[in-house]
C-alpha cells in the first residue's frame, strides 16, 4: 500500500510559490464537503468519514438515503476508479476501485488535496515529459482535459481520464482510472491508447457515467417534490379536521350546560349545527381515505366493457336529492350506444365528483349539461354548468395535492376539496 506520506519531498514539484497562487494557498489538510456537490452529484461516501465538517446535514438536503446508497453502489461495482476533486482541488468522492488501483488508503485522499495526486501520480508513474506538464497544469485549469496512459510500478498500466464537471455553483474535476494492464501483455493497446476502438470504449464509459448521474438528479428532484407536497398536505387536511370537530364539541357543550331550559326549537337548530359538522367531517375523512389509497398506489385498474351514458344516468340518479335541493336540471346528451374499455368504478368515481362540483357551484333553478365527443380513438366528456365559474389560479392548483383548499357553493355548501383532485 502506497501513500501520499511516501513521495520524497526533495523531489515535489510544488514549492511555497506554487501554493501561494492558488485559492485557499494551498490549506487543504481538512475536507469539507460543498452542498452544491452533494445536490448534484447526490452520492454519499464510502463511509461516513469520507465527508467531514458539512454544514447541511443530508435530511436537509431533502436527499434520498435509498437513493444515495444505490447510486454509491453503482459507481463501486463498475470497473472503472473514479475521483472527483472540487475547484479548490479537495476531493470530494472517491470509489473503492481507484483506492485499489492506486493503491491508496482512505485517510490519503481524506486529508490530502489534488495537487498531492498530481505529485504522487508523477513520482510512482511512468510517462512522457510532456504527459507530467499537462498534470501538473490541470490543477490550475477549469477546463483543459486529459487522455493518456500511465505506467503505475513495475507492471500496471492505467488509462486516464481527466474533464471537469460543470454545476450551478462550482468546477469539479472527474479523474476515472481504467486499468488496461491485460490488454498491453496481449498487444492489443498501443502506449498512448491510439486505437479507435479502445478510446470509444473508454468515451461510452465516461458517458454512461454521466447518464447515471443525470437519471439520479431528476430521481431526487421528483422526490423531493412528492416529499414536500405531501407535509403541505397533510398540515392542510390536519387544519380541516379540527374545524368539524370544534364544531361538534361547541354545540355538544352548550346542549350539554342548559339542556333542560333550551326550547325543542333551539335543541332542533343545535342538532342542525352538528349534524353538519358530521356530514363535513364524513366528507373529509371519506375524501382522505380515497386520496390515501390512490397516493399508495392501492387503487386496482379492473377493465371491463363500460356503456357511459348509463353510468352517467346512475351517477345522477344518485345525486337526485342534491340536484332536486336546488332544483337544478341535469340533461344528458351522450350517445346511448357510447361504449368503452374502463374500470367502471373508477369512472363513477369521477364523474360523480364532478357533478356534484357542478352541482355545488350552480345558482338554484340552474341547468348541467352532459355530452361526449369521439376524436381519434379518444372519448372526451364534458359537464358543463352555469354556475360562478373559477379563476385561472384556481384552475393550475385544482389538481396539485400542495395547494389543496376548498370554497364553499352557492349556498353556502361545503366540501372536503378532494373532489376534482381524486379526478
Amino acid at each position: 500500500m502506497h501513500s501520499f506520506e511516501k513521495i520524497p519531498k526533495k523531489n515535489s514539484l510544488l514549492n511555497d510559490n506554487t501554493y501561494s497562487n492558488y485559492p485557499n494557498e494551498g490549506k487543504f489538510n481538512s475536507l469539507e464537503r460543498k452542498a452544491d456537490f452533494s445536490n448534484y452529484y447526490a452520492i454519499d461516501m464510502h463511509n461516513s468519514d469520507n465527508i467531514r465538517n458539512n454544514s447541511t446535514p443530508p435530511d436537509q438536503m431533502h436527499i434520498p438515503q435509498h437513493s444515495i446508497r444505490f447510486l454509491n453502489k453503482i459507481l463501486n461495482s463498475i470497473d472503472l476508479g473514479l475521483i472527483i476533486s472540487d475547484n479548490n482541488g479537495e476531493f470530494v468522492y472517491w470509489n473503492n476501485l481507484a483506492l485499489e488501483q492506486l493503491e491508496l488508503s482512505t485517510n490519503d485522499l481524506t486529508t490530502k488535496s489534488v495537487f498531492d495526486l498530481v505529485e504522487y501520480i508523477q513520482t510512482n508513474c511512468t510517462f512522457d515529459a510532456n504527459i507530467s506538464t499537462a498534470l501538473t497544469s490541470l490543477v490550475y485549469s477549469e477546463e483543459k482535459i486529459l487522455n493518456t496512459v500511465i505506467k503505475f510500478g513495475n507492471n500496471k498500466q492505467l488509462a486516464l481520464r481527466t474533464y471537469p464537471l460543470n454545476s450551478a455553483q462550482n468546477v469539479y474535476r472527474q479523474w476515472i482510472f481504467w486499468d488496461i494492464t491485460s490488454k498491453f501483455e496481449t498487444g492489443k493497446l498501443s502506449e498512448t491508447l491510439t486505437t479507435e476502438d479502445e478510446i470509444h470504449l473508454y468515451k461510452q464509459k465516461a458517458a454512461a457515467l454521466s447518464e447515471i448521474n443525470s437519471k439520479l438528479e431528476k430521481s431526487v428532484e421528483k422526490l423531493t417534490k412528492e416529499k414536500n407536497e405531501r407535509e403541505i398536505l397533510l398540515s392542510i387536511i390536519a387544519h380541516d379536521l379540527k374545524s368539524p370537530f370544534q364544531g361538534l364539541l361547541g354545540t355538544f357543550s352548550a346542549l350539554n350546560s342548559c339542556f333542560d331550559e333550551l326550547p325543542k326549537e333551539e335543541i332542533k337548530t343545535y342538532m342542525t349545527y352538528a349534524q353538519a359538522s358530521v356530514k363535513r367531517l364524513f366528507s373529509l375523512v371519506d375524501g382522505l381515505l380515497e386520496l390515501s389509497r390512490l397516493l399508495l398506489g392501492q387503487v386496482k385498474f379492473n377493465q371491463t366493457p363500460c356503456n357511459l351514458h348509463y353510468t352517467t344516468l346512475s351517477v345522477i340518479n344518485h345525486l337526485k336529492i342534491q340536484l332536486e335541493e336546488k332544483q337544478i336540471t341535469v340533461i344528458n346528451i351522450m350517445d346511448e350506444n357510447l361504449e368503452t374499455l374502463a374500470d367502471e368504478n373508477m369512472v363513477t368515481s369521477i364523474l360523480r365528483n364532478l357533478i356534484s362540483n357542478a352541482i355545488k357551484y350552480s345558482k338554484r333553478n340552474g341547468k348541467i349539461t352532459v355530452s361526449s365527443e369521439l376524436k381519434n380513438n379518444f372519448i372526451n366528456i364534458f359537464i358543463a354548468d352555469e354556475g360562478i365559474g373559477m379563476s385561472e389560479d384556481v384552475k393550475e392548483s385544482i389538481f396539485q395535492p400542495s395547494r389543496h383548499s376548498t370554497t364553499r357553493g352557492t349556498e353556502e355548501e361545503e366540501g372536503s376539496g378532494f373532489g376534482l383532485l381524486l379526478c
